[in-house]
């Protein structure tokens, strides 16, 4: 009979260790997810907190991984850094997955896809739909997101990286800057002012931009739990509604 309660505790602490190998593999049991929040509307600061649809989103995965949610807020590239240090456990911050940063970091599935690339001229300006058409123009993008690894393989342009779209904008109001592209999503917080008295938007024919988490190399097991949250709550209509509240599409 003490055999069989020692194979019974033994396969009891076997399920308990299955249950909880998400924490063997992480440095704590805390979700420590890093964020830039000069993004809107995926990730901004609204009266001192951080908010938007990644960190929405990000809230959504926690709770359904059963972790308490850190975020910490910091510049772009020290995220990477810490991210492939394992330092930050997972990245929201309107990214887009490149095969650059898949060399250093792991990308979750696409949980937003087909947000189009926007040319933003001033209304004096020449409409722009086409890469050709940028040749000899300055040209402002926010830095390392989808226009400027988009534009940046096209050696001819010149390019001016600037951090927020706030920025960009103030450049091409102040006539320092011809033409900034950016993701349609971006731009939305914007299209609500009286934007469209100083500027113009055209769609950059055949760009689409794709939404990802990333999530550090040294942690597969957690990669993969939050492709079956994403995947969860895709099917349940969570993404869907989120996608509304912030006027993705």
């Amino acid at each position: 009979s003490s055999s069989l309660i020692f194979i019974g505790a033994a396969i009891l602490a076997y399920q308990l260790l299955k249950k909880n190998s998400l924490n063997d593999h992480l440095p704590s049991s805390t979700l420590i997810v890093g964020t830039c929040d000069d993004y809107p509307p995926y990730t901004f600061n609204k009266d001192g907190q951080i908010v938007g649809f990644d960190i929405d989103l990000t809230r959504e995965v926690a709770l359904r991984l059963g972790m308490p949610l850190q975020i910490k807020n910091m510049s772009f590239d020290i995220l990477l850094l810490e991210l492939q240090k394992g330092r930050i456990h997972m990245l929201a911050a309107g990214l887009t997955p490149t095969k650059d940063r898949a060399l250093r970091v792991d990308f979750t599935t696409s949980y937003f896809q087909g947000d189009p690339l926007l040319t933003i001229t001033r209304v004096d300006g020449p409409a722009i739909t086409s890469i050709p058409e940028m040749s000899g123009q300055k040209i402002v993008v926010n830095e390392g997101y989808t226009a400027d690894f988009y534009l940046s393989s096209f050696k001819d342009l010149r390019i001016e990286r600037v951090e927020t779209v706030a920025q960009a904008i103030l450049e091409l109001d102040n006539h320092k800057a011809d033409v900034f592209v950016v993701a349609q999503g971006a731009l939305q917080p914007f299209l609500k002012t009286k934007f469209h008295e100083d500027f113009k938007t055209n769609i950059l024919n055949d760009v689409t931009e794709n939404y990802a988490f990333a999530v550090s190399k040294k942690y597969p097991e957690l990669l993969a739990k939050i492709n079956l949250v994403l995947e969860e709550l895709a099917e349940d209509g969570t993404i869907a509604s989120l996608i509304k509240k912030w006027e993705l599409s």
